[in-house]
């Protein structure tokens, strides 16, 4: 049995890039065939039941009421594919959500979107919402495991429960009608992300570790 004192957690680093990118956003938004005065919801997952695209997708068919700009990006494949593409047709948000299949440069998309949803069932530590975070998204996530650790209900996104699609609507519905919170929130998450889940940080805990274990 190892001693709890001797067992150190350091979670992933992303590699985050520097400097502005927004004048990429017309040109990646033009790859999925979105226009840069729609506003872009987009979540980042393997296509499987766990992540939870069933029910964006119900809060989709909701939100898009009286916001023809609204589209939803899905960054992922997986074997739901052709299950979700027809829930989305029989929602009849089939014209808003986009497919866009999987990508290798989920960095560089990310900054083009508005407004990043991570609606899973279960979760360990998702990276992808570190990304987004880190990417100056703001954030709406579910209530689960890891995903907790990062998004700080109010603080550094919304957290909502699973499920609660009521709950869901909701919280996507005050960022896309609160533009000062949609700031605030996305800048309170890019600083904690960077700070905590860089990847010059996790090498500085690996760093620590080894250091400290020479010393025994």
């Amino acid at each position: 049995v190892i001693s709890s004192d001797r067992v150190t957690v350091i979670p992933n680093g992303v590699a985050f890039p520097t400097g502005e990118r927004s004048g990429e956003r017309g040109a990646c938004r033009a790859r999925f065939g979105l226009s840069v005065d729609q506003t872009v919801l987009v979540t980042v997952a393997r296509l499987v039941r766990a992540k939870g695209h069933a029910n964006l997708f119900s809060a989709m068919a909701r939100l898009k009421d009286g916001r023809p700009e609204l589209r939803c990006l899905l960054l992922g494949d997986g074997p739901l594919r052709e299950e979700l593409q027809t829930r989305t047709r029989d929602l009849g948000i089939d014209d808003v959500v986009v497919f866009a299949g999987a990508v290798d440069d989920v960095l560089d998309i990310l900054p083009s979107c508005d407004l990043f949803v991570l609606p899973s069932l279960r979760e360990g530590l998702p990276v992808a919402a570190i990304e987004a975070m880190g990417m100056n998204l703001p954030v709406v996530a579910t209530r689960v495991a890891g995903t907790a650790e990062l998004v700080h209900d109010g603080k550094t996104g919304l957290l909502v429960a699973p499920d609660n699609i009521d709950a869901l609507v909701s919280a996507i519905a005050s960022l896309l009608d609160d533009e000062v919170l949609r700031r605030r929130l996305a800048a309170a998450a890019g600083d904690f992300a960077r700070a905590s889940f860089s990847f010059e940080r996790a090498l500085d805990r690996y760093e620590e570790v080894l250091e400290r274990w020479s010393r025994e």
